[in-house]
């Protein structure tokens, strides 16, 4: 694999990692990867925030429409780092958009409105990475990714209070 793509996968996950560690409530980062597995060249391990007894099929409470949209956006944030770094569309990351879309339709249903809802988040998630300080973050934690491979969650927290600090 080139350097190249192992930056982008690195920029990818680290999206990931810092936007969950930005988003409201955050999300809880296990580790992060860009070590291959049979289904995925690197992974955000992070805690599901949504309650144990979630049904998506009946009305969604402000708690929960929050932490859908906190997830939402986690799922986001791996495209839209990797597309800030790459100057492109990446590719490979269909499984991500389509767990972010379907936790929308939770919230908006279908059609119009669904639409307009994954448009405003997919909005959030470009504007958190437009901000210097949160980029700086990305850059940093995928650097540091891109040399060691895996980073535990705190290890990524440490790395983002280093960067916020400097």
């Amino acid at each position: 694999m080139t350097k190249k793509r192992v930056l982008s996968i690195a920029y990818h996950e680290a999206g990931h990692a810092v936007a969950a560690r930005l988003v409201k409530p955050p999300v809880t980062v296990k580790y992060v990867t860009i070590i291959p597995d049979e289904h995925n060249l690197g992974h955000c391990k992070g805690e599901d925030r949504l309650p144990k007894n979630f049904k998506p099929d009946i009305e969604v409470s402000p708690r929960t429409r929050n932490r859908i949209e906190a997830q939402v956006i986690y799922y986001l944030a791996g495209y839209v780092a990797e597309e800030k770094f790459m100057g492109r569309k990446p590719r490979g990351c269909k499984p991500d958009i389509q767990t972010a879309l379907n936790l929308a339709c939770c919230v908006a249903g279908g059609g119009k409105p669904l639409e307009a809802y994954f448009a405003w988040l997919w909005a959030q998630t470009e504007a958190l990475f437009q901000n210097p300080f949160f980029w700086k973050c990305v850059e940093a934690v995928a650097e540091k990714l891109a040399i060691e491979r895996k980073l535990s969650g705190a290890k990524v927290e440490h790395i983002m209070r280093v960067t916020f600090n400097a």
